[in-house]
C-alpha cells in the first residue's frame, strides 16, 4: 500500500497524507485524526525517506540525466549544483539513457538512499508511463522536479519551456526573411519534440508555405551522423532555403556541412536552432536561436523543490516559461 492508497481511502490528496505523517501543519485536526486511524487499519508504515524528510536529515539532490551530449542539461546542472550547494545540499548526478526502463529502474535504485532529499529530472524523455509509475510506487513522497516536461503526481513540480510556441515565431521570422521552403530538423520522439514538430507544421500550413512541412529525422545525436544527414536532405531536397534545428548542437553540425557546400548563409539557407547555449555564439556564423532563460529555470526548480522538502505543498499546475528569439548571423 502507498500514499495514494491512504489518500484515496480517506478522500483527501497524497500531500495532505503527507503533512499527517511528517507532522506539519495545514490539516485540521478531524481529517489528521482519520488519515491516522486509516493508517493504523491498514499497518501502513511510511518509507524511510518519508522518515528522513520529516527529521530534515536528507541533504542529497539526484540530478537525472539521460545524456551527457546535451550542453543545455550541463549548463542547469552547473546552475542548479551551485545554488543547492549554497543551501547546504550535496548534488549526485545519474546518467540513464533514454530507455523508460532504465530510468525507471534508476528510480528505484536511487530511492535505496537514506540521504535522498529529492531528484530533478533533466528533460522530457523522463515523461513516460515506466517513470511515473516508478515514482508513483516507489516515491511517492519524495519532492521531485521536472524540468521541461510534465508529469501529472502530486510530489512532482513540472517546470515546462513553452519551446512549441518559440518554434512558431522561429517560422515566422523565417518566413519574413522570404524563407518559405522550410525544414524541421529533429533527432527523437519525445513529448516536448512532437509538439515543437507539431507546432512546427500547424504554423508552416497557416501560412500557406509551398508542399508538405518537411521534418527531417536524424538517426544518432553524433557529430558525423548529423553532418550526413544534412548533406542528405540537402541533396535530396534542393528547395529547402530554411532550416529549423532541434538544437544548437544539431545547428552548428548542420552548419559545416552548408558551409562545405558552399551554400551562402542566410541569403540562400537560412537556420535556426534552440537553447541559446555556448554553441550558437562560437559557432560561425553565429546562430539565431531560442532563448529558455535557463538561469530562470534553475532559481524556480531549485527554490520549489526547497519548499517542498519543508513541506510546502507543490504547485497543482506546470509552471510555464515562455522562449524568447534571439537573432542572429544564420537569418
Amino acid at each position: 500500500m502507498t500514499i495514494y492508497d491512504i489518500a484515496q481511502i480517506a478522500g483527501v490528496s497524497a500531500s495532505t497524507v503527507s503533512r499527517v505523517m511528517n507532522d506539519k501543519p495545514g490539516v485540521g485536526e478531524a481529517t489528521r485524526k482519520k488519515i491516522k486511524e486509516i493508517m493504523q487499519e491498514h499497518h501502513f508504515q511510511p518509507s524511510e525517506a518519508a522518515q528522513d524528510l520529516a527529521t530534515n536529515s536528507t541533504r542529497v539532490v539526484a540530478c537525472f540525466m539521460a545524456t551527457i551530449r546535451q550542453s543545455h542539461h550541463s549548463d542547469r546542472y552547473t546552475t542548479i549544483n551551485k545554488i543547492l550547494t549554497e543551501e547546504g545540499f550535496s548534488c549526485i548526478v545519474c546518467w540513464t539513457g533514454y530507455s523508460p526502463k532504465a530510468q525507471a529502474d534508476a528510480i528505484v535504485e536511487i530511492q535505496t538512499r537514506k540521504n535522498l532529499a529529492g531528484i530533478i529530472l533533466f528533460g522530457d524523455s523522463y515523461q513516460n508511463d515506466e517513470v511515473k509509475r516508478a515514482i508513483r510506487e516507489n516515491v511517492p513522497e519524495l519532492p521531485i522536479v521536472m524540468l521541461n516536461g510534465d508529469i501529472p503526481l502530486p510530489n512532482v513540480i513540472n517546470i515546462v519551456c513553452e519551446e512549441d510556441k518559440g518554434i512558431a515565431e522561429l517560422v515566422k521570422l523565417l518566413v519574413s526573411k522570404g524563407h518559405r521552403h522550410l525544414a524541421f530538423v529533429n533527432d527523437r520522439n519525445s513529448v516536448g519534440r512532437v509538439k515543437m514538430v507539431h507546432s512546427f507544421e500547424t504554423v508552416c500550413r497557416e501560412l500557406d508555405l509551398p508542399g508538405d512541412p518537411l521534418v527531417w529525422m536524424i538517426g544518432e545525436h553524433e557529430y558525423n551522423a548529423i553532418k550526413e544527414s544534412v548533406l542528405e536532405l540537402i541533396h535530396t531536397h534542393p528547395e529547402v532555403d530554411g532550416i529549423l534545428f532541434a538544437e544548437d548542437l544539431m545547428a552548428s553540425v548542420g552548419g559545416r556541412a552548408i558551409y562545405e557546400l558552399g551554400i551562402k548563409v542566410p541569403e540562400q539557407i537560412a537556420y535556426t536552432g534552440n537553447h541559446n547555449v555556448d554553441y550558437s555564439v562560437i559557432s560561425t556564423p553565429q546562430i539565431t536561436t531560442l532563448e529558455g532563460y535557463v538561469p530562470r529555470q534553475c532559481k524556480m526548480a531549485c527554490s520549489h523543490l526547497i519548499a517542498e522538502i519543508n513541506g510546502v505543498q507543490p504547485p497543482a499546475e506546470p509552471i510555464r516559461v515562455p522562449t524568447s528569439v534571439v537573432e542572429r548571423e544564420t537569418t
